[in-house]
């Protein structure tokens, strides 16, 4: 080729390293400044095994977040004041987000479609899940066992409240392996009214029970809400998940303590005080019904355990 002719330019530090780049070339050569300016701006990676930094938020971030907050708190408090139910306020959250998700142009049609696959796939279990416990309580009285039952509690030492402790220990027992709508759905039904029977304060029964729920879902390694985290972090860790599983448990029991020791502050104070839960009960209205007495309301539960049949 002639030396007239046209031929495509090199870097000259390719040829002499001690020369430094034209500047034709340099925003492609490897050791030009374009190239050095575009490795420091570029973002450093980050270490093995931890996600990359976030960007910061924006304006319309930190409102959206500042407004997620409240209304979460606010559907909370009217909830606790008795301005709503939790199935209403459910509801609302729900068809807040939808209009969120419709308006911001967020919610396209494929998260559209997974959300109602999820949401019916939920309704149609705890459905499911209705009519099983429905059926197994129905043939749990209709053997008799519900009565083998009455008299195990009435056979509890104690008193009133031997008997709440001995219930209360087999609803934590069942926390470790059941969900919290199977046992409300299959346990509570024949475990309550015998109970009731001896402890006529429904209230402060009740509230035992919720909270005694929420001891037992914590409680490693074997509570429900525990091995629901361990599942899903096993399953987001992959295969090499097993060799860490002593360290996830010993950070969730280290993670769990504070909350385990004030829930148990709590049960026993309920326990030791039953009054305690008596406190925000609003003062009695003239107008409304009279309430039973302790020994209809025992009739009343001694009519729903059904009495063993004659032998004649």
């Amino acid at each position: 080729m002639s030396s007239g002719s046209s031929t495509p330019r090199t870097c000259s530090a390719a040829r002499s390293p001690r020369r430094d780049c034209s500047w034709r070339c340099a925003s492609s050569c490897p050791g030009g400044a374009g190239g050095a300016g575009r490795r420091r701006r570029r973002p450093a990676a980050a270490p093995d095994g931890q996600a990359p930094a976030e960007p910061p938020l924006g304006l319309v971030g930190w409102v959206t977040a500042l407004a997620t907050l409240l209304f979460v708190g606010g559907l909370l408090a009217a909830v606790a004041a008795g301005y709503l139910y939790a199935v209403e306020a459910a509801a609302m959250g729900a068809v807040t987000l939808l209009v969120f998700g419709l308006a911001s142009r967020s919610l396209d049609r494929a998260a559209m479609e997974a959300v109602l696959h999820d949401t019916m796939a939920v309704t149609g279990a705890l459905f499911a899940l209705f009519v099983g416990a429905t059926t197994f309580t129905l043939v749990f009285r209709g053997f008799g066992t519900d009565r083998l039952l009455d008299g195990l509690v009435a056979a509890l030492p104690g008193g009133g409240a031997g008997a709440t402790l001995g219930v209360m220990a087999m609803i934590a027992a069942c926390a470790f392996v059941l969900d919290a709508f199977e046992i409300i759905f299959v346990v509570i039904p024949v475990l309550m009214p015998p109970l009731l029977v001896r402890v006529p304060d429904a209230v402060w029964v009740s509230v035992l029970v919720l909270l005694t729920l929420q001891v037992s879902f914590l409680i490693p390694p074997l509570g429900y809400a525990v091995m629901m985290v361990r599942g899903a972090a096993g399953a987001g860790a992959g295969a090499g998940a097993g060799a860490g599983a002593g360290d996830m448990m010993r950070g969730l029991i280290r993670a769990l303590a504070p909350y385990l020791a004030a829930q148990a502050v709590v049960l026993g104070v309920t326990l030791a005080v039953p009054s305690f839960v008596h406190v925000m009960e609003p003062a009695d209205d003239p107008n409304a019904a009279p309430a039973l007495s302790d020994e209809e309301a025992r009739n009343q539960l001694r009519s729903m355990i059904p009495m063993p049949a004659d032998d004649d």
